[in-house]
This record gives structure tokens, C-alpha cells and sequence, in this order.
């Protein structure tokens, strides 16, 4: 994407690092880490999925050994506690965590930018699984993760007893945001979403990336 034709070799991880927890308060802190996107012999670390290769706009880097002062806050979006596993549907609302246009919302962290559930998530978009959503994305908001939220009667995924439903708020992982239909930010306004389900295949995989370098 560079003009002057640069190549990526490295990307920069914000982590979030819990520190000074005798006090009363959580307090935070934010670290900025280089993440080496090459092995030492020039061979991709990177990860991409088993069967559609690099038609899935998702990749996997392996990161392990930070070396924080602190506790390390992050959790990986798919084990939060608080969340319900169920399955989006058409016209639930659902939220991309993002930073559009760079915009944040203080202290680092990202917007919840506002969305619905544009396409039928039981079935694949072009025959990849992929889900559309109904927003107005802008730059700055390509890998976020998606989040469907619905209240009232919700029932978890494998569950068939009418006791196990959750009456209230439920919120849960749908996806990768990674672009949206066209180049017009005022056109149809229908981002992509690739199924979460392809995070694990990729790492169930475990197919390297190709490298750009020749």
C-alpha cells in the first residue's frame, strides 16, 4: 500500500498492563511492542487459512516471551467470563472495536463502532464464510473484532433446555472486520466480517504464509 513501495517487516502490539494493584484502584498502563513478522531465515511467522489461503483476509502470528513490567491485562476476545455463546442473526446488533480514522476512546482504547447484522450467518457469502454488516466504516478499522450484542431471551449455542436461557444482555465474538463493499465511504455502506470460526481453523492449520520478498 506504500507509494514508496515499502514492505512490512514488523508490526506494533499495544498490550495493556495491569501494575500497582495494592491500591485501591486498577490502575493501567499501555506498552507498544515490535512483533517480528519474519524468522531470523526471512520465512513468514505468520499464519494463513488451510483451505482458502490468502482469499480469507485473516492471518495468525504466533506471540509469545513478553517481557512485561506488570501483569499482563489483554485477554483473547473469545474467553471473556461475561460473554454468552450464541449464534448472531439477521438484524442483531453488533459492534466493531476499532480506532476510525485513529480516533480512540480515551486512554487507548478502541471505539464501539454501531453495526447490524446485514446477511443470514447460517450461510456463506460468495462460498466463504464470511458475514456482512450494516455500517459506516472508515480507515483505521481493518482486523477489529466484531461483537454481536442482543437483549431479552437468549439462548446459548448446544443448549436445549428452556431453563439454561439468559434473560438480559448478552454479548459475544462474531468475527474479523476487514473491510468494507467498494472504495465510496458514502456508498452502500456494508462491511466485511470473516466468521470467527476461521481464527481456529487457521491455527488448526497451521499453514505459513507466503513471503512478498523474492
Amino acid at each position: 500500500m506504500s507509494t514508496l513501495g515499502w514492505l512490512p517487516e514488523w508490526i506494533a502490539l499495544q498490550v495493556s498492563v495491569a501494575f500497582d494493584e495494592g491500591s485501591e484502584f486498577l490502575r493501567l498502563k499501555h506498552e507498544t511492542w515490535q512483533i517480528d513478522l519474519y524468522d531470523e531465515n526471512g520465512n513468514p511467522k505468520w499464519l494463513i487459512h488451510p483451505i482458502h489461503g490468502t482469499d480469507i483476509d485473516v492471518g495468525v502470528l504466533p506471540i509469545d516471551n513478553l517481557d512485561v513490567d506488570g501483569r499482563l491485562y489483554n485477554e483473547p476476545v473469545n474467553t471473556h467470563d461475561e460473554w454468552i455463546s450464541f449464534s448472531g442473526r439477521v438484524g442483531d446488533d453488533a459492534f466493531v472495536l476499532s480506532f476510525p480514522k485513529g480516533m480512540d476512546g480515551g486512554k487507548g482504547f478502541p471505539l464501539w463502532k454501531r453495526a447490524s447484522i446485514a446477511s443470514e450467518t447460517n450461510f456463506d457469502v460468495k462460498n466463504l464464510p464470511l458475514i456482512y454488516i450494516d455500517t459506516a466504516t472508515r480507515e483505521g478499522m481493518s482486523g477489529s473484532p466484531v461483537v454481536v450484542l442482543r437483549r431479552g431471551w437468549i439462548m446459548p449455542d448446544g443448549e436445549e433446555d428452556f431453563s439454561k436461557a439468559v434473560i438480559g444482555e448478552g454479548l459475544n465474538f462474531l468475527g474479523v472486520y476487514s473491510g468494507r463493499i467498494g472504495d465510496d465511504e458514502l456508498g452502500v455502506q456494508i462491511g466485511i466480517v470473516w466468521k470467527h470460526t476461521v481464527i481456529d481453523e487457521i491455527i488448526t492449520g497451521g499453514i505459513a504464509g507466503t513471503s512478498v520478498f523474492p
